[in-house]
């Protein structure tokens, strides 16, 4: 069994994950039996808090997503 967890900038979300798909996933699932899972964590921290439209914009994404949690916590 092998599991990994690997920070991912932000920023560079594109070009990091599809390092992360071209260099590890493919190779292990690309073996005879393979089954991958793959699980995504966000935290975001912001010192003046979120808007009330980011947060609405945002759960309303997470459900279309089918985010299996997500939510806001209050600092």
């Amino acid at each position: 069994m092998f599991y990994g967890n690997v920070a991912v900038d932000a920023a560079r979300i594109s070009r990091d994950m599809d390092a992360v798909a071209k260099e590890v996933v493919q190779h292990l699932a690309s073996l005879p039996g393979a089954v991958v899972r793959i699980t995504v964590e966000i935290q975001a921290t912001v010192d003046s808090g979120v808007p009330d439209g980011t947060v609405r914009t945002v759960n309303e994404n997470c459900r279309t997503l089918k985010f299996t949690s997500h939510g806001f916590e209050r600092e």
